[in-house]
């Protein structure tokens, strides 16, 4: 078992270590021009959830990317097993990372694929207040493929976090280049309205989140009527409530939008029965 500041490890060739003792290049393609693909998910009891769909994601970014790379489940449960003996927990958050290799002359490519695998303890939100967010001027471009796979360039994400967070919310809420809201900086967006459920479709650039299809798989389940489409800003103002999810975070309730505040529950009772049959989807499909 680690301690300390080695509560944060790094799997790089075919072994853990210690985060600040793992070297990569500095002539890595991903570190040079975010030239790479990443996934991020977590691990419940030693378990996971619906991890062949983070792994297919990688797969479908490397194939846009034209990395050939293949990414295989039973080596990535592999190193994780190890990884909770080493951190002692089997609560634990893994980022995979896989970059195009080494090269930094010019954007022709060299060197071999790298893979990488960063593993730290889950620490859970479930008593995180609920989110504030705001509009942020930075958009998601629905034109383009990169919109469908988590590309290492995150700088959009980031710089819209940033905006919200200087107009002291903590999560950001983006349009597409259409004006159609998309998502948030680090999650999908879903909120209540009249008893039923309204998320952005994936043609507004939302990212196809492994844990927003399970969203909308427990509403279809709980009977509730699960909204995609195009939404103007407005939608979101006049909500009820309003949740983010992500692979990590589950589903967390949001509290505010534009200094709007959000009830705590909805006057039909969606949300608690969407996180509740969310919770039993999670159980039956871990493995």
């Amino acid at each position: 078992m680690l301690d300390g500041l080695s509560q944060t490890l790094i799997w790089l060739d075919g072994e853990w270590r210690p985060a600040g003792a793992g070297l990569v290049s500095p002539l890595d393609r991903c570190y040079l021009y975010g030239d790479g693909v990443f996934e991020t998910f977590r691990s419940r009891s030693g378990q996971f959830f619906r991890l062949e769909r983070h792994v297919a994601r990688m797969r479908g970014g490397l194939e846009l990317l034209g990395i050939e790379f293949v990414p295989e489940e039973e080596g990535i449960r592999a190193a994780a097993a190890r990884a909770f003996e080493l951190l002692g927990c089997q609560d634990v958050v893994f980022r995979l990372t896989v970059s195009r290799g080494t090269g930094w002359r010019g954007l022709q490519t060299a060197g071999s694929p790298q893979m990488t695998i960063l593993a730290m303890p889950f620490e859970s939100s479930s008593r995180e207040p609920p989110l504030t967010a705001c509009l942020t001027s930075v958009t998601r471009d629905e034109t383009s493929p990169l919109s469908t796979v988590k590309t290492c360039n995150y700088l959009p994400s980031v710089l819209a976090l940033q905006e919200a967070q200087r107009r002291g919310c903590r999560e950001a809420v983006m349009l597409c280049r259409a004006g159609w809201v998309s998502e948030c900086s680090t999650s999908n967006l879903f909120w209540v309205s009249g008893g039923e459920l309204y998320t952005p479709s994936l043609r507004c650039g939302a990212l196809p989140g492994v844990m927003r299809s399970a969203v909308v798989d427990a509403a279809v389940r709980e009977g509730i009527t699960a909204i995609e489409g195009e939404f103007l800003p407005r939608a979101l103002a006049e909500a009820e409530s309003a949740l983010v999810s992500s692979s990590v975070r589950g589903l967390h309730p949001l509290g505010e939008f534009e200094g709007k505040p959000f009830a705590p529950e909805d006057a039909a009772g969606v949300a608690p029965r969407l996180r509740a049959a969310l919770e039993r989807l999670v159980r039956e499909e871990s493995r």
